[in-house]
This record gives structure tokens, sequence and C-alpha cells, in this order.
């Protein structure tokens, strides 16, 4: 199976801070690593799937850099929402996407 990287980054105002993905084809999201910018900022994570509004993956409370082993089926583009992030910076996220065959 081919793995790829997708790369999103974006700072937040307000707390606040929404990034999409491109549109995914058959792809399985197996790691999911956030990195905001201070190691001591708190955040919440939702992750949306657009063409229906579910939510696909939630975290809350999370501290500084959160890294994540799934095996997610991703069709589709995806919205990744910020909240109450405890300070203004720049969160970048990476994820490792393995194309289904």
């Amino acid at each position: 199976m081919l793995i790829h990287k997708e790369r999103l980054s974006g700072s937040t105002a307000s707390g606040a801070l929404e990034l999409t993905t491109q549109k995914l084809f058959g792809h399985r999201l197996k790691y999911l690593q956030i990195t905001p910018a201070t190691s001591t900022t708190t955040w919440d994570l939702t992750i949306v799937d657009l063409e229906n509004d579910d939510v696909v993956f939630e975290k809350i409370g999370q501290e500084g850099t959160m890294r994540y082993e799934m095996s997610l089926p991703l069709r589709g583009k995806y919205k990744f929402v910020f909240a109450n992030t405890s300070a203004d910076e720049v969160f970048k996220a990476r994820m490792d996407l393995e194309e289904e065959p």
C-alpha cells in the first residue's frame, strides 16, 4: 500500500480555526499528528465529513502535540475544527494516508 502525507496549517483567531482537506478518494487515515506552536497550548479538535456533517474524530482538552494512530476510511472532503485554544497561534496537521486497493 502506498502511503503519502497530507499537511494542513493555519493560525487560530479568538481561539478557533477551520481547515479543509482536499478531496480524498479511497484513502485510509493511518496516522494523525497535530502540533501547536507552543507545547503548553490546550485545544479541542473535531474532524467533520463535509458531505453529511458527521463527526468522524473528536479530541477534547488536548495539550501540546497529539500523535494518534488509527485506521479511518476517508472519502471526500473533511473539515478540521479547532476550538477553545488557549492561545492564538499556528497549528499544523499531518495526516499519513494509505491508498485503499
